[in-house]
């Protein structure tokens, strides 16, 4: 049985008049209500409602991932309202009382995102459906990113690091070609420093190791650095992720 599930959202960017298609996703904004305001619908194939919910939830959490990616900004989503709708029914509305992405202050960019960026959406979608490891850091970078707490921002941005790093390095990235043929490899993480154009970029991806290791290996660190890292793994991160989605 085919439903249609629907959110309502805002996003901290003008919205521009044309509807987004996303993994499945269709995005369209209500410039009447706000200059960020959205709804977002998508098609789920399930037998019971439970099951439309849980994975219409995902499915456009994933899409406002990307989106954000993509295009900057932050989409945040209503978490008491969505919208249900068997094709043969009246659509309905629906109100929940716990949080699916949380809510923060919108601040609108006046200029939408020019032709050629959405373009470059449309273009990546094939690639992140091609690619389970790809969209498991994109969904580890979206909640990390969202997260409050430092020391669990840290952690989640640190595991999409590795998902990303483990599983799209080229095999002969991942190897010495001057050592020994029984020498060990390199491993994701040289690979990914490697891509990082300055020495300070490189020493700085270190300290951040390091200090993944004071926290689930020590339980030890420091509050303000720990703030200062995680704002630094994020942004290398969605540098090695947009380098991802754009090359071949």
């Amino acid at each position: 049985m085919q439903y249609v599930f629907g959110m309502r959202g805002n996003w901290s960017r003008a919205w521009p008049e044309e509807e987004i298609h996303l993994l499945d996703c269709v995005f369209k904004g209500d410039e009447s209500v706000s200059p960020g305001y959205f709804t977002v619908s998508t098609t789920i194939d399930a037998q019971e409602e439970n099951e439309v919910r849980s994975k219409g939830k995902d499915r456009i959490k994933m899409a406002c991932y990307l989106l954000e990616l993509c295009l900057g900004g932050s989409a945040t989503l209503n978490p008491n309202y969505f919208d249900l709708t068997r094709q043969d029914e009246v659509p309905s509305s629906y109100q929940e009382g716990h949080a699916l992405v949380q809510l923060e202050i919108a601040i609108y960019a006046r200029t939408p995102p020019s032709p050629e960026k959405l373009s470059f959406v449309g273009g990546v979608e094939e690639k992140v459906e091609a690619s389970n490891w790809l969209k498991r850091a994109i969904l580890w970078w979206g909640d990390g990113k969202k997260e409050s707490d430092p020391v669990d921002r840290l952690i989640k941005l640190w595991i999409a690091l590795e998902c990303l790093g483990k599983n799209t390095a080229p095999p002969e990235a991942l190897s010495n070609p001057k050592a020994r043929e029984d020498a060990p490899k390199k491993g994701w993480f040289s690979y990914l420093k490697d891509r990082l154009n300055s020495k300070g970029e490189k020493q700085s991806l270190e300290s951040i190791r390091t200090w993944r290791g004071k926290i689930l290996h020590a339980a030890h660190w420091s509050p303000k650095e720990i703030q200062e890292k995680s704002q630094e793994l994020q942004r290398y991160l969605e540098l090695f992720l947009r380098e991802s989605l754009q090359n071949p």
